[in-house]
């Protein structure tokens, strides 16, 4: 569903499928990766030397992506859903005490640790998840021992069970798209970007001087938060925060590049709308309001905007 905002045009999706319903599930297959010092490390040597041989901004995105798709790529997960009584301590000390015996496993097979340093290591971590699950299941009884009434009892319970609500079904799709289109200001006209595109770039063949400085993408950079969900393009912050320098050369030249008036990726002009539930009739499309995911590229390129308009406001309003 394309909407034309004043600034650039935005395709988005309204995505009802993903939304979970209220039947309880086993669990479900993701993929993902997994972001350790070993992964990160994998990361940098991968890219080493990799440089980008993309011409336009969208050839360069597109090796960007497969860069780093191939330098780290994604795992198929299975994500279970959490119920009372399970393993809450199986944390990151764990994972870690995990990749020590691991480790020490590898030593012993190689001849560089006795048999029996390995299995003391074994015992160590037994007794630890031993300890770890009666503290867990001490601290649990505290807090039902303390429940005193029904009310108190059924919000311990679905703080655990973590229902999702359900979208209206009765609700059609041309019902959803009109309320967005008003919601987000938007048209239905659909414009030959591709086209429109290419003009821009014959338009604008002088480069500014006030070109996007690599400290204005490293700011950007660290107030994304990790662990998030990923965006249209598959890519999580973590690609981000931990990129080799190679990766973000191409980033910062790419992004140079559309700053002087090369056109945007495709990617970027889509959004995937996340449904929330907020109050009262479920069959009415007003009680929900939608949350917009953006690709990560297009949301550092927004904050390195964001922040120059907001210095050019400011210098304005100083001089007047």
């Amino acid at each position: 569903m394309p909407l034309l905002r004043n600034h650039m045009p935005l395709e988005i999706e309204i995505k009802g499928s993903d939304v979970q319903r209220d039947e309880e599930r086993k669990g479900e297959e993701k993929e993902r990766r997994e972001w350790t010092e070993e992964s990160a490390g994998r990361y940098l040597e991968e890219c080493k030397d990799w440089a980008s041989g993309g011409r336009t901004v969208e050839e360069m995105w597109a090796e960007i992506k497969k860069k780093i798709n191939e330098a780290i790529p994604k795992k198929r997960v299975r994500i279970r859903k959490w119920s009372i009584g399970e393993k809450v301590w199986h944390d990151k000390e764990l994972k870690e005490r995990k990749r020590e015996i691991r480790r020490k496993m590898t030593k012993f097979r190689k001849g560089k640790c006795s048999r029996e340093e390995f299995i003391e290591e074994k015992k160590a971590l037994k007794q630890w998840c031993k300890r770890r699950k009666e503290k867990q299941e001490e601290e649990e009884m505290e807090k039902i021992n303390k429940l005193k009434t029904e009310q108190e009892a059924w919000k311990y319970i679905n703080k655990y069970r973590r229902r999702r609500e359900v979208v209206g079904e009765e609700i059609r799709e041309e019902e959803w798209k009109n309320h967005f289109i008003e919601t987000l200001e938007g048209t239905e006209n659909k414009e030959d970007r591709r086209t429109e595109g290419r003009r821009e770039e014959e338009e604008s063949k002088e480069e500014r001087e006030d070109n996007i400085e690599k400290e204005e993408i490293v700011l950007q950079i660290r107030k994304l938060k990790e662990k998030k969900a990923t965006r249209e393009d598959g890519l999580e912050n973590e690609v981000w925060k931990y990129a080799p320098k190679e990766v973000g050369e191409a980033l910062w030249v790419m992004l140079g590049k559309i700053w002087n008036g090369k056109r945007i990726p495709e990617d970027w002009r889509k959004g995937v709308i996340c449904l929330i539930y907020k109050r009262r009739n479920k069959g009415a499309v007003k009680s929900y309001r939608g949350v917009t995911l953006m690709d990560t590229a297009y949301k550092i390129y927004a904050g390195i905007l964001g922040e120059r308009l907001k210095v050019e406001i400011e210098d304005k309003l100083i001089n007047n």
